[in-house]
C-alpha cells in the first residue's frame, strides 16, 4: 500500500522525503560509526521509496545514493553480513551505494573468492595426493600475447580462474611477485586498443575508444 501511494508522489515532495531519510542514515554513521537498529529501520523504508520510485521514475536513482556509507561503514565486515545471512547489511540495499562503494565491494568480493579457492587447491592436494598450484599461471609469450591469453584461459576451468593470476613470458626467468603481471597488463590493453588489431573503434569528437562492429 505505501509503495503504491509514494509511488504517486509529486517529485519535489518525493525528492525530499528520499533527502530527509538519507540524510538521518548519514548523520547516525557519523555520530556512531556503527549500524544501530534506527538506521536499519530507516533504510528499509528507503527500500520501499526506491520500489515506489522504479516503478514510476519519480527522481533520479543517484539521489538514494549515500557516500558516508562508503566512508564511515566497515564494507568487509558489512560484506561477510551479507554473504552469512547474520544481521543487516547495506550490501542487502545496493540502492543506496554509490560507485566508490560497489567498486570496494566487488574488489572484497573477488579476495574472498581467490581465497576460497586458493584453500580449497590446498585442501585438495593434501586429501588427493595430486598437486595443485594455487595460482592461475598463464604462460604467454611476447609475439603472441592475445592468442597465448586465450588459449590459456580457455584450459582452465572456471573455479580455477578465480585464483590469484602469476603470469610467465615464455623462455624468460624470474618470478611473478606483480611486477611481471603489471607489464603484461600493460602491454595486452595496448595490443587490445590497438586500432591495427579491429576490436576497438576510436571516435576522434568525443575520444572515446568503442567496440567496433
Amino acid at each position: 500500500v505505501l509503495v503504491t501511494w509514494w509511488s504517486k508522489y509529486p517529485s519535489e515532495f518525493f525528492a525530499r522525503l528520499v533527502r530527509v531519510l538519507n540524510a538521518f542514515v548519514s548523520q547516525r554513521l557519523r555520530q556512531l560509526s556503527v549500524v544501530d537498529g534506527c538506521i536499519a529501520s530507516v533504510t528499509m523504508t528507503l527500500d520501499l521509496l526506491c520500489t515506489a520510485n522504479d516503478r514510476a521514475s519519480i527522481i533520479p536513482y543517484e539521489m538514494f545514493y549515500n557516500t558516508n556509507i562508503s566512508e564511515k561503514v566497515d564494507l568487509i565486515n558489512d560484506y561477510q553480513l551479507w554473504k552469512n545471512r547474520s544481521g543487516f547489511s547495506f550490501c542487502k540495499y545496493p540502492f543506496m551505494l554509490d560507485a566508490n562503494a560497489k567498486s570496494r565491494i566487488l574488489h572484497i568480493d573477488a579476495a574472498f573468492q581467490m581465497e576460497h579457492e586458493a584453500e580449497r587447491s590446498f585442501i585438495e592436494t593434501i586429501f588427493s595426493n595430486r598437486p595443485a598450484s594455487s595460482f592461475v599461471v598463464l604462460n604467454v609469450r611476447r609475439t603472441h600475447l592475445i592468442e597465448d591469453t586465450f588459449r590459456e584461459l580457455t584450459s582452465h576451468s572456471l573455479q580455477e580462474l578465480k585464483k590469484p593470476l602469476r603470469v610467465v613470458f615464455v623462455g624468460e626467468e624470474g618470478v611473478d611477485e606483480g611486477g611481471v603481471r603489471k607489464e603484461y597488463f600493460q602491454l595486452i590493453v595496448r595490443e587490445l586498443f590497438d586500432l591495427d588489431y579491429g576490436m576497438f573503434i576510436y571516435d576522434n569528437d568525443s575520444r572515446y575508444y568503442w567496440f567496433n562492429g
